[in-house]
């Protein structure tokens, strides 16, 4: 699901001296367009919206939209500050909002300053702070968000990214998601540090040091690689709440038609039988959406508590391989359990683990 992200740009409205009545508006909007949007980022006019702007950009969102401080006023600097972020301006979003504007019957619209265009994969669309003048009467420039390599990516995966996949499992919900830059990075980076001893023993790690990157970069490459066809980076959720994630990665495609699966899931949410149904969905959604046709899972053999999801699942041991990954610093062996569409007999993994365990 594309992420957008709104940034109302006001000095009242971040004062709290004014409603912010246009960002809710465009969340609102978005929303029902198909984009992932969070509530809007409201900061005062000038600088503060260009690291707004920053923020969100570096975020990976696929489209920013402001409101307000396009207008003729000292303190209107939106446009002046979106214009040095822009890699290739798109002036025909801009003309079109604002004969819009006139249209509606908002004479004003054409006294915007606003600007439109891409700033690297992101398209940034500034829009005036009147309710009225903002209000679009299409998604004109939604189609317009995605980067020739987007599209490529889109039609390669299909209806396999992004996508919410939800089921019951002895009365909690369990889904699985796409991370959100904005909405989910509190709540992740709190699980993380909850579980930091629990996770760190069988954490992968790289061979040549560590590499600190933000939330906000973890989340945007790996949507990159899921855009590519290269990864299905999900987040598991239980009940509405952050448990952890479950990843499909290393997709390969032409004669192979394979991934392998990797997840960590908080300790509190342990005996519950959460991982197994969650591997079971994955598993399910890469050979219906994804079209492979073998999956594999790679558990240390001191790893119990996998080794068991990995039976209750039925998967198939295919042996050892040696100092296969590097996990906590070190390279360990992995036992590696497969199954492939035809061991299925046409049934979902999480069917046949509802008959066994129920």
């Amino acid at each position: 699901m594309p992420e957008a992200v709104v940034i109302t740009c006001s000095n009242r409205a971040a004062a709290g001296t004014y409603a912010d009545r246009s960002g809710p508006l465009l969340v609102d909007a978005l929303r029902g367009w198909g984009f992932q949007c969070a509530a809007p980022v409201v900061v005062p006019d000038g600088d503060p919206v260009g690291e707004a702007l920053r923020a969100a950009i570096a975020g990976g969102a696929d489209v920013v939209l402001t409101t307000g401080g396009t207008g003729l006023t000292p303190t209107d600097q939106t446009p002046e500050q979106t214009q040095p972020l822009l890699t290739r301006e798109v002036p025909g979003i801009a003309e079109a909002l604002r004969a819009a504007g006139v249209a509606a019957g908002v004479p004003t619209a054409m006294l915007s300053r606003g600007l439109a265009g891409l700033a690297g994969r992101t398209l940034v669309v500034n829009l005036p702070g009147s309710s009225g003048e903002c209000g679009m009467p299409s998604p004109c420039w939604s189609r317009c968000w995605r980067t020739p390599s987007s599209r490529s990516a889109a039609v390669t995966m299909g209806r396999a990214w992004p996508v919410r996949l939800a089921q019951d499992w002895n009365g909690t919900q369990v889904v699985l998601r796409p991370l959100r830059v904005w909405a989910d990075k509190r709540e992740f980076m709190a699980l993380r540090e909850a579980n930091a001893a629990w996770t760190r023993p069988w954490d992968s790690t790289s061979p040549r040091g560590p590499r600190i990157v933000s939330f906000a970069e973890l989340v945007r490459e790996q949507n990159v690689e899921a855009r590519h066809g290269r990864m299905l980076p999900f987040a598991v959720e239980v009940d509405g709440q952050l448990a952890g994630q479950m990843h499909l990665f290393g997709i390969t495609r032409g004669a192979l038609l394979s991934g392998a699966a990797g997840y960590w899931i908080s300790q509190r949410f342990v005996g519950r039988g959460i991982t197994p149904c969650a591997l079971a969905m994955l598993i399910d959604h890469a050979f219906s959406a994804c079209g492979l046709h073998r999956v594999e899972v790679n558990i240390r053999p001191d790893n119990a508590r996998s080794l068991r999801v990995a039976a209750k699942l039925g998967l198939r041991d295919e042996g050892t391989r040696e100092r296969y990954l590097h996990i906590n610093g070190e390279w360990h062996d992995h036992r590696s359990f497969a199954i492939t569409v035809e061991e299925t007999g046409g049934v979902p993994v999480l069917e046949r683990l509802r008959a066994t365990v129920g």
